[in-house]
């Protein structure tokens, strides 16, 4: 996926090429591989980290695979797990001071958030959400697509919109409709033009202003 393309290119151009520079494949070390972990760990999370040395391993082996390298130097290096942090949900009474705020919001700024709250759906899932993708017969949403903004390939570091498929098959799937989203969404339908849900001037909505209205309604 074009996103995940971007998210490695990044991570190459940022912490490993940087970090290697010039050094020849046949001179990496085991030592090297420890100076490049201890030196990622000073500024990045541990799994960045993580990320980090995935795709490095991928590239060595590869190098292996073609007859660059007669084994991965980096094979047994061990890197630290991160720890799994506990997300706490919102109380109940967190939920319903969010949903009556919300609700109040004009323009049906406070409408992203609410489907969120009654869906579990993801920001870029939400932003992409037409209007043939929900079944008011059925009452169910059929969440097949995204939209987020992603780095461009290059030393331009300029970034794009990019609406594209589900990257997952578990992130394809259908979400039933509870009778308060139903009643907003068909109120919000009716003030709204265009194939989108949520849109700007015809265009999907950007993640990030929807983000923004989530934080100034939180």
């Amino acid at each position: 996926k074009p996103s995940t393309l971007s998210s490695y290119y990044y991570k190459l151009t940022k912490y490993i090429f940087p970090t290697l520079k010039d050094i020849p494949l046949n001179e990496l070390s085991i030592e090297i591989g420890k100076n490049v972990l201890s030196e990622l760990q000073k500024k990045l999370a541990k799994s960045t980290v993580q990320v980090v040395f995935r795709i490095l391993n991928k590239c060595l082996n590869h190098a292996k695979k073609c007859g660059k390298l007669t084994m991965n130097p980096f094979s047994e290096l061990k890197i630290p797990k991160a720890k799994q942090n506990k997300i706490r949900a919102l109380t109940r009474s967190e939920q319903k001071r969010m949903m009556e705020t919300a609700t109040k919001e004009k323009k049906g700024h406070g409408i992203p958030a609410l489907l969120a709250l009654y869906s579990g759906m993801r920001i870029g899932e939400i932003a992409a959400l037409k209007w043939e993708n929900i079944d008011f017969e059925a009452n169910l949403i059929y969440v097949n697509h995204t939209y987020q903004r992603i780095s461009m390939i290059g030393p331009s570091k300029k970034t794009q919109l990019l609406l594209a498929e589900s990257k997952t098959e578990a992130s394809i799937r259908v979400i039933p409709i509870s009778k308060t989203l139903k009643k907003l969404l068909v109120t919000h339908r009716k003030q709204t033009k265009g194939p989108f849900v949520f849109s700007v001037n015809g265009q999907p909505c950007e993640p990030r202003l929807l983000t923004h209205h989530f934080h100034r309604i939180r």
